[in-house]
């Protein structure tokens, strides 16, 4: 089942939403609403332009974000929006923790830059309502808010809210915005793990204060986000555990010595046999003198295998791939071959053809190194 729809692309980016965001947009309408009876009218318009501004305001946090990680050659796989807000998800984080600092800067500076913005608007509304406003801090059950008209709710309230969020994500607790700062600073004297492992400590302490206070206060929203918080600080430390072990091993620590040569003169229907029957999904191929003259991968032959025509190899390989060494760092090539779509690579030792890396090996060596890490 799919616990998001793609409702739109931005700069590229697909623009997700995560089903739980509906929760919180049900919540916001609750408590704009004071009785349902009134909801009609100019009160209907106002609150669905607050609901789609809150939307709004998430959605260029991230884009903050993304904007910042572009500039670093760092591309952003999707924005998924969700219960605290939302999260751009990056391929990776830059390497330097001062880069990692900026992109995470980024989300609560456009926040601030909104409410910033938006401040000359308050101008507008009476000094006489303005100066009941701290009773509604003071107070917030009371109806000091509810004597403001319905466009001085939202001037009002779109500021605070930009206010909010950015001091929101500011705090030290993974993975908030503040928690990727602490864990960047933390980076520049520690290793990333140890400064993930902090700030990971961090954010599950915050998410548990979090988990409490809901209970107390009979707060399911809050109990939900403290548990949104909690998981996402574990998933993050893990993939970051994971990232660290990969970096450790080289491409000699997957490839396969050996593995099924394909020339360029067979008939591709034998292939596509061996390759429904045999474990070997993805080939190099070879003409008759033993050279190398591209690949033959597994999405190209499925694509191929209802066909009925007789047809040679050489018409359907590709030469899309790259040439690796044996020494080089697996996370590097991992990241090679999930950028450029690679399916199978040759191993080379100086001009000698040692052997391949195989996605599906690739794939199986990541799941045994999770189990390694829980």
């Amino acid at each position: 089942m799919h616990t998001s729809i793609q409702i739109a692309k931005i700069w590229g980016i697909p623009v997700r939403l995560h089903w739980t965001f509906v929760l919180v947009l049900g919540w916001l309408v609750y408590l704009g609403i004071p009785d349902w009876q009134y909801f009609r009218g100019q009160r209907a318009l106002w609150m669905f332009v607050s609901v789609f501004a809150v939307f709004v305001c998430i959605l260029l946090h991230e884009l903050g974000h993304a904007f910042m990680a572009r500039r670093y050659g760092v591309q952003t796989l999707q924005i998924m929006l969700s219960p605290i807000g939302g999260q751009a998800i990056l391929e990776r984080m830059p390497k330097q923790p001062r880069k990692e600092l900026l992109v995470a800067l980024a989300g609560p500076i456009v926040n601030m830059i909104l409410a910033i913005t938006a401040l000359p608007f308050l101008f507008w509304i009476p000094a006489e309502k303005l100066a009941h406003l701290p009773q509604f801090f003071g107070n917030p059950n009371g109806n000091t808010f509810l004597r403001l008209d319905l466009d001085e709710r939202f001037i009002i309230g779109f500021v605070l809210l930009n206010f909010l969020v950015a001091l929101f994500n500011l705090i030290p607790a993974f993975p908030l915005d503040g928690g990727r700062i602490l864990r960047a600073l933390l980076s520049m004297r520690m290793n990333k793990l140890g400064a993930t492992r902090i700030a990971t400590f961090l954010g599950q302490g915050f998410a548990a204060l979090i988990v409490l206070f809901s209970v107390s206060q009979y707060n399911w929203l809050m109990g939900v986000i403290g548990l949104f918080i909690f998981v996402s600080a574990s998933m993050e430390y893990r993939y970051v555990k994971l990232d660290s072990r990969l970096h450790s091993f080289s491409v000699k620590d997957i490839l396969r010595p050996r593995f099924t040569r394909i020339y360029l003169d067979e008939d591709l229907q034998q292939v596509i046999q061996q390759w429904r029957e045999g474990s070997e999904k993805n080939f190099l191929v070879f003409n008759r003198f033993e050279q190398l003259q591209g690949v033959l991968t597994s999405p190209i032959l499925m694509e191929h295998q209802q066909s009925e025509e007789k047809e040679l190899v050489e018409v359907l390989l590709t030469q899309e791939y790259v040439e690796i060494g044996k020494e080089d760092n697996l996370m590097k090539v991992i990241r090679l071959m999930q950028d450029e779509d690679y399916e199978i690579l040759p191993v080379y030792e100086g001009k000698e053809l040692i052997g391949v890396v195989d996605w599906n090996d690739v794939e199986h060596f990541i799941r045994l190194q999770k189990e390694q890490i829980r």
